[in-house]
């Protein structure tokens, strides 16, 4: 019951708040946001412990309930690690993930609402290949405000950041509304312009090293969506304050090179 009701949620916020910017986040949650997708590229190869000791420093709480319905999250088009190798981890930050445990929908409504006047809710799924780090990919959820797009701006331009000048390979792209933006500065700009809701995506990478067939680097990919005055009517409608989402992943690049 429980992942139905999240995946409504993300369902919902990606139909189309859109306020200009500032983020009004609580400053832990801008670093916890930043710890799984900024600083995830330097964890890319880290070691499992190391990782988990990372997330919980940072305010997350390991959780076998998937608050959002795993096998329909991002659109990946990148490879997975073999199977056999594989081990996937979620981490949620800003909810108690047994308030979405029942079936009491009316409670999680309510759990869901309050956590949004707290702050964020950010659930990250982390996937290992062995011991070591391959990639994460989470979802945050903020309440709409004026000036929400920073929630997720702010991280674009620290993901873009990481992509080095000296790269043996690199690209960014964007798209808004079937728009593409080949300069990340004009991608946010526009984010942080929109005044009725938008939706928005972008992919970067970079390849830093390359020996024979092995590469080192990573890949990153981001969506954001802000509702417009008719979606956020319908959240309301549903229970739910409305919100921003955005969701982001970061992978080793052989997740998109092999």
């Amino acid at each position: 019951m429980k992942k139905i009701l999240f995946m409504a949620v993300i369902a919902v916020a990606f139909m189309a708040c859109g306020e200009k910017n500032g983020a009004n986040l609580p400053s832990k949650d801008k670093k916890a946001l930043d710890k799984v997708t900024v600083q995830a590229i330097e964890m890319i190869g880290q070691s499992a412990a190391s990782v988990e000791k990372a997330l919980l420093n940072a305010g997350f709480v390991k959780s076998d309930i998937d608050l959002m319905g795993a096998p329909k999250r991002m659109e990946r088009k990148f490879q997975a690690p073999a199977a056999s190798t594989t081990t996937e981890v979620m981490y949620v930050y800003g909810v108690d993930p047994e308030k979405f445990a029942d079936d009491d929908e009316d409670a999680s409504v309510a759990a869901f609402n309050s956590a949004l006047k707290k702050g964020s809710i950010i659930v990250a799924y982390v996937v290992f290949t062995g011991d070591k780090l391959y990639g994460i990919e989470c979802i945050a959820i903020a309440q709409c405000a004026k000036n929400a797009s920073r929630m997720y701006t702010d991280i674009s331009d620290g993901l873009y950041a990481e992509i080095p000048d000296n790269a043996l390979m690199s690209q960014w792209e964007g798209e808004i509304a079937k728009k593409t933006y080949t300069k990340q500065n004009e991608f946010v700009a526009a984010i942080a312009a929109a005044e009725d809701g938008i939706t928005a995506a972008e992919q970067g990478y970079a390849v830093t090293a390359a020996v024979g067939s092995a590469y080192e680097g990573f890949v990153y990919v981001g969506q954001w969506a802000d509702p417009n005055a008719a979606d956020k009517a319908q959240m309301e409608k549903k229970g739910y304050l409305p919100y921003v989402t955005a969701m982001l992943a970061v992978l080793d690049i052989n997740a998109l090179m092999q």
